[in-house]
Order: structure tokens, then sequence, then C-alpha cells
């Protein structure tokens, strides 16, 4: 393991924090049992985020601090966790509702004679990517949901997959800005069709959307009050929780080795650098 190694490297030390970027389960609303947002909501409670980012994280050294917000990382000014705007936290009541039942209590729920079977598209060659699907797996096994991991390399993972919607499930990790009304909206902004009448998602890759989301993007957009502002993104983001858009689950890990003579450099998640304290320890 690439970390390992560079813990056990002389006079390197390896620090960490939560990077600037949100990793978290999209799921394509044009897929399947996945068209039904009762279905996309009850995924979203089936997870159990803190167990996700620990599972990620605890092995990397760092806290298994989970994600409660679409738009804004949990060291940004302003985050707040609306993961209770999705409801009650009842997987098995909204699945239930939806039709898929689970006769005993046990197995994989199913409906109409077809099982609860869904496909997990995960980033090929990231420890923390399969750490993260097997605790996905487990999780939603729990309430009757059967998952199975499909990796796909860098190259393919966005223009031959998320792209085209040729995946149930996808995780991934979106930037984290210090604008999101504009730099989040085009991941949220409601799919409309083209000329022939076939949607056109853009990188909205959950494939689902309101009119009202879009404007309340738009509207913090044009917001010049930093309060005002904040509280439409609020908004917005309780509205992409009750859709079952996506779920967010934790900040991305960054690692960096340093030599220890060196001061100043490292890991700065949310933060920046400050380039004039960048220097040789002792250097005068």
């Amino acid at each position: 393991m690439a970390l390992r190694r560079a813990e056990s490297l002389p006079g390197v030390t390896v620090h960490r924090a939560a990077a600037a970027s949100l990793t978290q389960l999209t799921v394509n609303a044009a897929r399947g049992p996945l068209t039904d947002p009762a279905v996309r909501r009850a995924l979203g409670r089936a997870v159990d985020r803190r167990r996700i980012a620990e599972a990620a994280l605890a092995p990397l050294g760092l806290p298994g601090a989970p994600l409660g917000n679409h738009l804004l990382a949990g060291d940004q000014e302003g985050y707040r966790d609306n993961s209770a705007a999705a409801g009650p936290a009842d997987a098995v009541r909204l699945l239930d509702g939806a039709g898929w039942k689970r006769p005993g209590g046990r197995g994989t729920r199913s409906k109409g004679g077809k099982e609860l079977a869904l496909t997990l598209l995960v980033p090929a060659g990231s420890a923390t990517a399969r750490r993260t699907a097997d605790a996905l797996t487990a999780d939603l096994a729990e309430n009757g949901i059967a998952l199975k991991p499909v990796t796909a390399p860098a190259e393919t993972f966005v223009r031959d997959h998320l792209a085209t919607g040729d995946y149930d499930l996808a995780l991934f990790s979106w930037p984290a800005g210090p604008s999101p009304a504009s730099e989040q909206r085009p991941a949220y902004a409601k799919p409309r069709p083209d000329a022939d009448g076939a949607l056109v998602a853009g990188t909205n890759y959950g494939r689902s959307g309101t009119e009202e989301i879009d404007r309340l993007f738009d509207r913090a957009g044009a917001e010049l009050d930093p309060a005002a502002r904040l509280d439409l993104l609020q908004e917005a983001d309780a509205r992409i929780w009750q859709l079952g858009h996506s779920v967010p689950l934790y900040q991305r890990p960054e690692l960096v080795g340093v030599r220890t003579d060196v001061a100043g450099a490292g890991a700065f998640g949310f933060g920046w650098p400050r380039f004039q304290d960048l220097g040789w320890v002792g250097a005068s």
C-alpha cells in the first residue's frame, strides 16, 4: 500500500486532511426500479453514512466524518447536515410501500417476480473506493437490496458509464469550490429534452432534477448577500435530499508525504497554503 510505504520512508512525514472533494453515491433515476423516487429515497435512508465514512477513512488515519450536504464540505463556511430533509430513516417502510417485499424479513426484496438487485460502478485501482463499496454492499443487503460492485478504469468511467447512463449506482467525487451556486448547479440541473425529445443530462449524472431546484440555484447565484445566498443553497440541498438524487458520504482523503525538514507544506483540505511560510526548517 502506498501509504504504508510513505510512512516507512526515513525523513518523511505523512500529512492528512479531508480534501475539498465530496464523495457521493449517485443514483441513476433513469434506470429500472430507481425511476421510483420512493426507492431512491429508501436507498438514501438505508445507507449508514457514518459506518461508510469510518470504513473508508479510518484505515488512512482520518476520522470517519460523514457528509450531510451535497453542496458544501464539512470544513466549509456554512456547512450544515440537511439529511433529515429526506424524511425518517425508515428504508423498510419506503421499500414496502413501493411494493418491494421481503417475505420473512430475509433475502433480497422482489416485486413482480424481479429482485431488487443493482450494480455499483466503482473506480478501478482505489482501495478507499473498494472499502466503501464493501461497506455499501453490506448496508444495502441488510435492507434487502442486492448490490454488485463493477469497476471501471478512470479513462472510461465518465465517457462510457456516467455520461451514457450505463450504471445503477455510482461512486465518485465532486470538487467542492468556494462558489457552489454556480459550480455545483450543472450537477443537479433538471435534464432538458433535445430537438428529438431525448433528455440531455449534461453533467447531471443522476438524471433527476426539478424546476424548483434550478430556481434555487439561480437565485443563489444572483444573490449578493452571503447569508441569504447560503439560505438558498441550504434549501436547494434539502430538495436534492428529498429527490433522492444522490447520497453524500464523506470528503475524499488527502494524504501528502513531506520531508521532515520542510516547513509549511502538507495537506490543506479546504484551506490554502501560505507560500510565504514554505521553506526549510532552521533556514535563515
